[in-house]
């Protein structure tokens, strides 16, 4: 390590004196008695000569220090090591002496100050806590070995430290500020929220922009993993910045925070931005996508529904993962009219695809209105059948009420779908519709009328009092 370069300074140092010797013209005898001038000339090599020898002494002296230094480190790992063999405990890492454990840590080896933190967090003290945060604040320590410090320190640790980390936040080095951000937030500690929320708006120091969106992303996503809702107004400003990861790190960041009450102004962003082309990849597009499923955004269920003609795949498919949970009495129209449509291309044999009808019509099932019955009864006797049949009966069974389902079915006419007669069978054969079960059966159930409505069940009468004295 520094030994090397202290040899490479006693050969310079070697070399420098016997030029001064040459200089000074030492060793070989004097013809004639020195000229005044040549006098002083000799008088001011051999000061330099003296201060020279008196430098390479304090080189030597700081070499062997050196030497020392790096053999305590030496010394400190072997016997880190050897306490550690043993199953690792808390009992052996708190044999470990704090001093060795500064000295592993002040090594700049990565591998020796992932063995230092893993101990001191086996055993914390004040003392070891404090001087990892000693690390992570020097800025002449290696920049990876402070990063290391960080990435492995937990919320325990943050509590500990919660001083020393804040002004990391004022780091000059925008992974620092990063990595100190990632760091408090593994906290979960809404006390730390305006430490990073004061670092947001203060990133003007970094003169490049690379450098500022850097640190910028870092606190973005530790405001999410946070978990404070007081930080969605900082997070939903961000969606508007220039730089288009940082957009996206900010919805990722509201996806983990999980504050639902952002989802309106969320879907209006939403709805502003241009249309995706099947030129570019829609990364975008896709988070806000994936955070307004995330954060179940009813009010998104029609945007969902049209995005089904999105040129790009990933956005189809992603809209319809989450299509069937944000449905509700709002998409009715939009929902029938998907159901319609993917229903007609499938029978004309366009490009239909009855996964999507299956997911369209559970949609249609989970938003729970009665009026999708129309466009399940008129796909059903149109002949859907399969999966998309097997839905739409589930559906139809889901969806009845006494008040609507016989009305529907007597504006249709008698159902000739063998998935519509077993749901209408399903449904006629329990007492869902008693007053209606006579008429019912003769238009709409299949040959063979199935099993009457059961019994309601008879309670047995209590037993007669027994007369007589009670004991």
């Amino acid at each position: 390590m520094a030994t090397g370069h202290f040899t490479s300074m006693r050969a310079y140092a070697s070399i420098a004196f016997m030029g001064l010797l040459t200089l000074a013209g030492c060793g070989q005898p004097s013809v004639s008695g020195p000229e005044p001038a040549a006098a002083t000339d000799l008088a001011a090599a051999r000061q330099e000569l003296a201060e020279l020898r008196k430098e390479l002494e304090d080189l030597k002296a700081r070499s062997a220090e050196n030497d020392k230094r790096w053999a305590d480190v030496q010394r400190a790992l072997a016997e880190t090591k050897s306490a550690l063999q043993a199953p690792p405990d808390v009992k052996a890492a708190r044999e470990i002496g704090d001093a060795q454990l500064s000295a592993l840590l002040r090594s700049n080896d990565p591998e020796l100050v992932r063995v230092a933190v893993t101990v001191i967090r086996r055993a914390p003290s004040d003392t070891r806590l404090q001087s990892m945060a000693e690390l992570a604040l020097d800025a002449q320590q290696a920049l990876g070995s402070r990063h290391m410090v960080l990435d492995l320190m937990q919320g325990s640790d943050v509590q500990a430290l919660a001083g020393p980390l804040a002004k990391l936040l004022d780091d000059p080095q925008p992974s620092m500020v990063a990595k100190a951000a990632a760091a408090i937030s593994r906290s979960r500690d809404g006390k730390h929220l305006s430490a990073l929320l004061k670092a947001l708006k203060t990133l003007d120091r970094f003169a490049d922009p690379g450098q500022r969106a850097e640190a910028e992303r870092g606190l973005l996503a530790a405001l999410g993993q946070l978990g404070d809702k007081q930080a969605a107004p900082a997070l939903l400003e961000a969606t508007h910045a220039e730089n288009g990861d940082t957009k996206r790190t900010a919805l990722q960041a509201l996806r983990t925070l999980g504050d639902e009450s952002i989802g309106p102004a969320l879907l209006d962003a939403f709805q502003k931005l241009p249309p995706a082309n099947n030129k570019e990849h829609p990364h975008l597009h896709l988070e806000y996508v994936y955070t307004l499923g995330h954060l179940k955004e009813s009010r998104a269920a029609v945007t969902f529904i049209n995005l089904l003609a999105a040129p790009h795949p990933a956005l189809r498919s992603t809209a319809l993962q989450y299509l069937p949970n944000l449905c509700g009495p709002d998409a009715m129209a939009a929902l029938s009219s998907a159901i319609r449509g993917e229903w007609t291309a499938i029978r004309s044999g366009a490009k239909g695809d009855t996964n999507v009808l299956e997911v369209l019509i559970r949609s249609l099932s989970n938003a729970g209105n009665p009026q999708g019955l129309a466009v399940l009864l008129e796909a059903l006797n149109q002949g859907m059948s399969g999966g998309p049949g097997r839905e739409a009966a589930e559906a139809l069974t889901a969806l009845a009420t006494p008040a609507y389902t016989l009305p529907m079915i007597e504006t249709h006419g008698k159902t000739q779908s063998g998935e519509a007669k077993e749901a209408l069978a399903k449904l006629l054969g329990g007492d869902a519709f008693p007053a209606k079960w006579d008429e019912a059966q003769k238009k709409f159930l299949p040959d063979g009328a199935p099993p009457a409505p059961p019994p309601p069940p008879t309670v047995a009468a209590p037993p007669a009092e027994e007369k007589g004295d009670k004991f």
